[in-house]
């Protein structure tokens, strides 16, 4: 899958993807905001009704370019945002799918609110998860994949995404006492090589300090980095 760079950190669901297996027909993208569900929901969506030749998305066909635009008649998003995806609107898009594309090889539904979803509509999707038509594709967004029944998650391909200074976190916390490269630390948290400036490593790393004063956005192992000894050098 190409234009993986667009996603920032998750090296991990990066790697899946590029693993060169070809695209499932469900996704449940799981994590918290700023984890880059939006982001690689819409990859995906231009990856799934890609027209063109060799590795998707292409960037350049009339599928891809009418995707990034956010007009392509068949990516179909269900629910809006702040309310929960009811019963009725998964009915209603399960009659839909049966109808064929109307100009790509495949018709995507990007569900962005997921977990909202009570368990009567979740059976009701399930169903055509198992059963529906082969060019119907489905992007599941959730804040927590635990909020999606597993008899849903068993059909879908999972992938658990992390906000990039969770990722420097994680990084640094397993490196813990030790000296520590910018270049090492964006190889791993970015997935690629090290390309840009300092101040990009460091940019986010100064956002990390200006967040441990904020007591409402420490998460626990925050405390088992800060003060352990790690050097960026």
């Amino acid at each position: 899958m190409r234009g993986l760079e667009v996603l920032a950190g998750n090296p991990q669901a990066k790697h899946r993807l590029s693993a060169g297996r070809g695209l499932s027909h469900a996704y449940i993208l799981s994590g918290p905001a700023g984890s880059g569900k939006h982001t690689l929901a819409g990859l995906l969506a231009r990856a799934l009704v890609c027209s063109g030749r060799g590795e998707a998305p292409c960037g350049a066909c009339p599928d891809c370019r009418k995707a990034a635009a956010g007009v392509h008649p068949d990516v179909i998003t269900i629910g809006e945002a702040g309310k929960d995806i009811s019963v009725a609107m998964v009915r209603a898009l399960r009659s839909d799918a049966y109808i064929r594309p109307n100009e790509a090889p495949r018709k995507v539904y990007l569900l962005p609110d997921a977990h909202t979803m009570n368990q009567s509509a979740q059976n009701a999707l399930l169903k055509l998860l198992e059963e529906g038509p082969p060019y119907a594709a489905f992007l599941l967004l959730a804040e927590n994949g635990g909020g999606v029944l597993q008899t849903v998650r068993s059909r879908c391909e999972e992938l658990s995404l992390t906000p990039l200074e969770f990722s420097i976190l994680w990084y640094l916390c397993q490196h813990r006492g030790q000296v520590v490269s910018s270049e090492a630390l964006f190889e791993a948290v970015w997935g690629e090589r090290y390309f840009e400036s300092n101040n990009t490593v460091m940019s986010h790393i100064a956002r990390l300090r200006e967040k441990m004063h904020e007591p409402s956005r420490k998460p626990k192992f925050i405390k088992t980095v800060w003060g352990v000894g790690y050097t960026i050098e």
